[in-house]
């Protein structure tokens, strides 16, 4: 989980602008689906676990899902940007594509680089 994984914060940097746009991408998503009283069940849970999450829940912020630059910090290859589109299904209405593509052609080398490193690495 994203608020309770160490880790992720140290391979994001943009992890404080990330956190709050999925906080309030998660209450527009809880609002729009209905599913209000399960939602409150894991924001409750998550609030009591995670400092961060209760801050921005109690913030109220509600937010679809958008385009964006994300950097990913690979422990082996380093920083990776990508430009990220959502889109949401049309049926069934309750997912969502995030396509990721490298921002420049060095990304593009780097993602290839690890997609080479792990197909080796699976067929032996």
């Amino acid at each position: 989980m994203y608020f309770l994984e160490p880790s992720l914060r140290e391979r994001n940097p943009q992890w404080t602008e990330v956190a709050a746009a999925l906080v309030a991408a998660f209450r527009a998503e809880m609002t729009r689906s209905g599913a209000v009283a399960e939602a409150a069940t894991v924001a409750s849970a998550l609030s009591e676990r995670s400092p961060e999450f209760r801050s921005l829940w109690e913030r109220h912020d509600i937010e679809v899902p958008m385009d964006a630059a994300k950097t990913i910090v690979h422990p082996e290859l380093g920083a990776i940007t990508f430009e990220t589109s959502t889109l949401r299904l049309a049926e069934p209405g309750d997912l969502s594509l995030v396509v990721f593509n490298p921002v420049s052609e060095a990304d593009g080398a780097h993602v290839r680089e690890a997609l080479a490193r792990d197909r080796h690495s699976t067929c032996r």
